[in-house]
C-alpha cells in the first residue's frame, strides 16, 4: 500500500490535511507509520498462517487434514468479512 492509498483512506475516515514544513498539504506522518505497522502485523499473521496451512497440506494425503485446512481458510475469510461489516455498521 502506498502513501496515496493510505492518505485516501485516512481522509475518507476523518483525518485532515495539514500544512507541512515544506508548504505542502498532507496528513500527519504518524498516520502513515501507524498504517504500515498495522499492515505489517496483519501480513505477518497471514504469512505464518498460510505457511502452516501449506505445510499441513504438503505433509498429508489425508482428506480430513485437507478439509481442516479448507475450514481454516473459510474461518479466516469469515473473520475478515465480520471486520468489514463492523466497519460499515460504525459509519
Amino acid at each position: 500500500m502506498n502513501n496515496e492509498q493510505i492518505k485516501e483512506i485516512a481522509l475518507e475516515n476523518g483525518h485532515a490535511l495539514f500544512t507541512m514544513p515544506d508548504g505542502t498539504e498532507d496528513i500527519h506522518p504518524h498516520v502513515y507509520k501507524f498504517s504500515r505497522e498495522l499492515l505489517k502485523v496483519q501480513n505477518e499473521r497471514i504469512r505464518v498462517s498460510l505457511q502452516n496451512l501449506s505445510n499441513e497440506i504438503d505433509n498429508t494425503n489425508d482428506r480430513r487434514v485437507i478439509g481442516y485446512c479448507l475450514d481454516w481458510v473459510q474461518e479466516f475469510i469469515d473473520e475478515i468479512t465480520v471486520i468489514e461489516n463492523e466497519e460499515e455498521d460504525n459509519e
